[in-house]
């Protein structure tokens, strides 16, 4: 992690802190983008009270917004 840092400071110009906390929500990024699958298949829970089940689905809203021109 360090080297990439370096490279970071060195190719943009960024402090080195500012680079590792640019290199840390990247990380992040990929992480949560990785995860998303699993975000999105929702929950289910037996016997929440007598003779109930419960259950969650998520589905996304839209695909990702894009602009035209006239």
């Amino acid at each position: 992690m360090p080297t990439s840092c370096a490279q970071i400071t060195a190719e943009h110009g960024k402090v080195l802190a500012d680079a590792h906390g640019e290199l840390l929500r990247g990380i992040e990024n990929v992480e949560y983008v990785s995860y998303v699958t699993e975000l999105l298949k929702g929950q289910h829970s037996k016997d929440v009270g007598p003779a109930i089940d419960s259950w969650s689905e998520f589905q996304p809203r839209s695909r990702t917004p894009s602009r035209t021109q006239p």
